[in-house]
């Protein structure tokens, strides 16, 4: 199996499938084969896996492209937990059910996306709770304190014992090597 290249896709390519899709029922079979062949004529390798990717997440005219509404968010949502068996989705399935109760027909991309978006954001959420209900931890002590106070800097302390131990000259810093 050779491996393609992950090359954009170019605007003749995109017009050649579109006009090989539309003359054909994207349910036949081999239609994806059938827009290869016409892409290799001109040249052009692609995958099948490329082309109908390409088809059903940008080209195809049937795709509605604004954003998910929140009702149809909820739908995802309560979808998704009551259908992934083993913790895989089927995206497709998902874009199918979804185009016969909205009526409209989303790309995998765009409903795979939403989800995965909403995982993320999630998890962050369940991190930040968790490091903000954490006991608060001491800091250690850096090794090689920067805030010196130097003779010019001295601070008006009360005690002189410790305006004695505050007070370092220049030369008595560690320097930092590698």
């Amino acid at each position: 199996m050779t491996r393609m290249q992950r090359i954009p896709f170019s605007g003749k390519e995109d017009n050649i499938i579109k006009e090989v899709m539309e003359g054909l029922d994207d349910k036949q079979r081999n239609c994806y084969k059938i827009v290869q062949n016409v892409l290799a004529r001109n040249s052009i390798q692609r995958s099948l896996k490329q082309i109908r990717q390409r088809y059903k997440n940008n080209l195809d005219k049937k795709l509605w492209k604004e954003p998910l509404k929140v009702y149809e968010q909820d739908f995802v949502i309560q979808w998704i937990e009551n259908n992934q068996p083993n913790g895989k989705i089927s995206y497709a399935n998902l874009s199918n059910v979804m185009k016969n109760s909205f009526g409209k027909l989303f790309s995998e991309n765009k409903l795979k996306n939403f989800w995965n978006s909403r995982k993320r954001t999630e998890n962050l959420r369940a991190k930040r709770k968790l490091i903000n209900q954490a006991p608060s931890i001491i800091r250690p002590i850096p090794r090689y304190p920067t805030n010196f106070y130097f003779r010019s800097q001295t601070p008006n302390f009360t005690d002189s014992s410790l305006r004695n131990q505050a007070v370092v000259s220049s030369s008595e810093i560690p320097s930092i090597s590698n």
